[in-house]
């Protein structure tokens, strides 16, 4: 497997306040990760190249002008448990007769009450599933792989320098690593990584790359397909 950095230096190294929504969601995820046992190894083939995930947003960018990342999420760090019970395949299915053309599935069990059993239910739409959590650790890869998930969110402002590394690993995975970007001082990480999927955390927008990250804006000219709020 890809050698990645220990998570405890990742989590200590973010330069966040200790009392940011990111950073104490990544010190509980830091805690879940000491309870799991060392991550298997890989069981699906190597990704190369476009996926599903990357492909079905192409399509529907191409075909309607945007695509849309539709985002099963029941509470969150800032909101509290803001929408708790919402029935997860009822609101898939709305999201899918809605024009969805791919899911954002929470995974992070503590501030945002995401589950895995999430992740592998949605697998019965047939629409594509990012793992979105707080990767800092090969066995949150193993996870997203486990639950079938087709892409996987690597945030560039916890990973740094370490996203290519990362972006390699969720590859190794059968994964699509789909790289966030907080501000245009993280494009470095996604050119380094070659991300074909660089996501803009602040206009909630998301830029298809025709094969790695290029300079200036995260995405210049390319069609991009907006997340679902």
């Amino acid at each position: 497997m890809i050698q990645l950095p220990d998570p405890a230096s990742l989590v200590q190294g973010t330069g966040l306040s200790s009392s940011s929504h990111l950073q104490r969601v990544l010190v509980s995820e830091l805690a879940r990760l000491a309870e799991l046992p060392a991550a298997p190894a890989p069981r699906r083939s190597p990704h190369v190249g476009p996926g599903p995930f990357e492909a079905a947003l192409r399509r529907d960018a191409e075909a309607r002008g945007g695509a849309v990342i539709a985002e099963y999420k029941q509470a969150s760090p800032s909101l509290g448990p803001f929408a708790m019970g919402t029935p997860l395949l009822a609101q898939l299915r709305a999201y899918v007769e809605g024009g969805a053309s791919a899911f954002s599935i929470l995974a992070e069990p503590a501030y945002f009450r995401g589950a895995l059993e999430h992740l592998r239910a949605a697998a019965d739409f047939r629409v594509p599933r990012l793992y979105k959590g707080f990767v800092i650790s090969e066995a949150q890869l193993a996870e997203a792989e486990s639950a079938g998930a087709e892409a996987v969110l690597l945030i560039a402002r916890v990973l740094k320098t370490h996203t290519s590394a990362f972006s390699e690993a969720a590859r190794a995975r059968g994964l699509e690593p789909l790289v966030e970007l907080h501000n245009l001082t993280e494009v470095g990480f996604a050119q380094a990584a070659e991300a074909r999927l660089v996501g803009d955390q602040c206009a909630g927008s998301l830029h298809l790359q025709p094969g790695r990250a290029h300079g200036g804006t995260p995405a210049p000219g390319l069609p991009g397909s907006r997340a679902h709020p």
